[in-house]
């Protein structure tokens, strides 16, 4: 140890904020899970911002590539008070960035653009990470053949890439939709939950070891079991 070397506790050094993961099948309510979070803007690159066009929550379109940039450098530079940003979704965002190296041509995407594409995906995440602020990366789910068996994970292009992102967050969560017979009530109805401890067919993960198999899609409250000694309030 140097004379400069400086010793903390460990929970000094937490940031008091959530990154995570959460994907799923298109439809399962990844994005109003999202709008749970406490003043949210999204970043939607995405057309299906219906199921909260009731909600009086900011969005910024991602229609190219670039916009993307300049959401970033305003949530980075800029006077704001959100302190939430949505990611909707890294699986579009991967496409909006090969039109992006593509250009108007149809040609098919290079090798090189490939390793590319993968690499500024990578580097987004980190950076989006990064940022002073709860941060949710929506994606889609995607099956894939492992050892003979299907795993369910991360819908993004490159081998390593959906194991790197997970590796950049706190929690990543596999939302889906379950019929079964709700408390207080013999009625079955569809009920929408987050998995987020792993199995070997589910990609999924909880850094905190505080949170459940399943969690309600509420963001707050995940919050608030995550960082029990700094409650958010809705």
């Amino acid at each position: 140890m140097t004379a400069t070397s400086t010793i903390v506790k460990a929970a000094d050094t937490v940031a008091q904020s959530l990154k995570m993961v959460v994907y799923g099948n298109s439809g399962v309510g990844k994005t109003t899970f999202a709008s749970t979070a406490p003043k949210p803007i999204i970043l939607s690159a995405e057309a299906g911002l219906l199921s909260i066009a009731d909600k009086d929550i900011d969005v910024i379109s991602i229609d190219k590539w670039t916009d993307l940039h300049d959401a970033f450098d305003y949530l980075k530079n800029a006077k704001h008070d959100y302190k939430t940003v949505v990611l909707d979704s890294l699986t579009e965002l991967q496409k909006k960035h090969q039109d992006h190296l593509v250009g108007a041509s149809e040609k098919q995407m290079t090798q090189q653009q490939w390793g590319i594409n993968i690499e500024v995906l990578r580097k987004t995440c980190r950076a989006f990470r990064d940022l002073p602020m709860n941060v949710i990366l929506i994606a889609l789910a995607s099956e894939i053949e492992q050892n003979g068996v299907s795993v369910t994970r991360i819908a993004l292009q490159g081998k390593s890439l959906p194991n790197e992102v997970m590796g950049f967050v706190d929690l990543v969560g596999h939302m889906v939709t379950q019929e079964r017979v709700v408390e207080d009530s013999e009625e079955m109805k569809i009920v929408r939950a987050i998995r987020f401890q792993p199995t070997d067919t589910i990609a999924a993960k909880d850094r905190s070891d505080r949170l459940e198999i399943w969690e309600k899609p509420d963001f707050t409250k995940i919050y608030n079991k995550v960082f029990p000694e700094k409650k958010e309030k809705k």
